[in-house]
């Protein structure tokens, strides 16, 4: 309806109430103010339906409760406010959901536990709150999840087992509080997952069994705290057969001057990358030997 009308202001404080398909409805609104306080409890489809609405404000407090996909709802709404103290129970897709949305304040406690996509959800939320415990038990994909969520207040103990791709899901999420020592097997990539973590320490005793990627799992964190030795005695027998890249791992990872530590034989955990092709500077900065 009012799709890439750039230069509309839209101070719209409240939509038709049977209203049920918003899919891109604003999508490409630059200036638009859109105040919306509460959307039509009908609607169903809202895909992209704020998509680069920079300037929209969106006081949000509730979703409808019928959305099941989410995908790209905020994307870019850098202006956005957000304050949802929940969403709706049966989402599934929220892929791109609140990218970008950098004044989003977002105080989200819960995660419904329907969602199984999540890939860029809060990426460059940097004012979001997200108090989290726990996150959905069938999380398949979270890349980016809460990469820059740098005010995040991430509380998690363990992480879902059907995970598959966490790659910089919490990197630069400075305040992150994640104590959950062991990685599901089922994860293939996690480049970059830990990076630049600096406030509580990341305990890691193992490597997920298939791993594929492990480029910057720890880049900067500094309180990092790994020992190559447990690692390697905690691998599958013929070593991750799968991994390929492993550069910057453990760069400036828990180094002598900092509160975490990354310890052991870079022989030993070498030996079990036994199809490793590249792996540039990955113990640089640490307290490993050789």
């Amino acid at each position: 309806m009012f799709q890439r009308c750039r230069k509309i202001k839209l101070p719209l404080s409240s939509l038709p109430q049977n209203l049920t398909n918003g899919r891109d409805m604003f999508g490409g609104c630059y200036v638009a103010e859109l105040p919306l306080s509460t959307l039509p409890s009908g609607l169903t489809d809202v895909t992209s339906m704020f998509e680069n609405c920079y300037n929209a404000k969106l006081p949000l407090s509730t979703l409808p409760s019928g959305l099941t996909d989410c995908s790209r709802m905020f994307t870019q709404c850098s202006a956005a406010e957000l304050p949802l103290s929940s969403l709706p129970d049966n989402i599934t897709n929220a892929n791109n959901m609140f990218y970008n949305c950098s004044s989003a304040i977002l105080p989200l406690s819960t995660l419904p536990d329907t969602i199984i996509n999540s890939n860029n959800m809060f990426q460059n939320c940097s004012s979001a709150i997200l108090p989290l415990s726990s996150l959905p038990p069938k999380l398949v994909s979270a890349e980016f999840m809460f990469d820059n969520c740098q005010k995040a207040e991430l509380n998690l103990r363990e992480l879902p087992s059907t995970l598959i791709n966490t790659q910089r899901m919490f990197r630069y999420c400075y305040n992150a509080d994640l104590n959950f020592a062991t990685l599901p097997d089922n994860i293939t990539n996690i480049g970059g997952m830990f990076g630049s973590i600096n406030k509580h320490p990341v305990v890691i005793h193992n490597l997920p069994a298939n791993v594929e990627y492990t480029n910057g799992m720890f880049y900067n964190c500094h309180t990092a705290v790994v020992n190559l030795d447990e690692l390697a005695a905690n691998a599958p027998e013929e070593g991750w057969t799968k991994l390929k890249n492993i550069i910057y791992m453990f760069r400036n990872a828990g180094s002598a001057n900092t509160p975490g530590t990354v310890t052991g034989s870079r022989s030993a955990f070498l030996a079990k990358c036994p199809n490793v092709t590249e792996s540039f500077d990955v113990f640089d900065g640490t307290n490993t030997t050789e």
